[in-house]
């Protein structure tokens, strides 16, 4: 879900800035003043703290995951088998856990263009 989520802002902000300029240098506008208090008021303060402690322990349980897997490979059902090879493998192209780090990036790297096109910085 929260792949999900990281990915619709990503895809909001690029298309937002495929509108035109997000900021007007030199001059405040409303949008301004909504994109400053949604960065400083929930992406930099929470959202961002919470995203990084939801990769931390995904990524331990998949490593651990991968481990248990790969040390019963030749027990394992076929059933099984597939469903680890198309949703737990962390190496799998388009497996669920590159997309979660793709939708990360792709997030950072949305905001970052927002903010550098408006001058912001964290805590701004």
């Amino acid at each position: 879900l929260l792949t999900l989520y990281l990915e619709a802002v990503a895809v909001t902000l690029d298309n937002r800035l495929e509108e035109g300029p997000v900021c007007t240098p030199g001059r405040s506008s409303e949008e301004d003043e909504i994109l400053q208090t949604v960065f400083n008021k929930i992406y930099a303060p929470d959202l961002q703290l919470y995203v990084s402690q939801v990769h931390r322990k995904a990524r331990m349980w998949w490593e651990l995951t991968e481990r248990l897997a790969h040390s019963s490979a030749s027990r394992m059902p076929p059933g099984f088998q597939a469903y680890y090879d198309r949703q737990i493998r962390m190496d799998r192209e388009k497996g669920p856990w590159r997309r979660f780090e793709d939708a990360i990036q792709s997030h950072t790297e949305a905001w970052q263009m927002v903010l550098d096109e408006c001058g912001m910085a964290l805590g701004e």
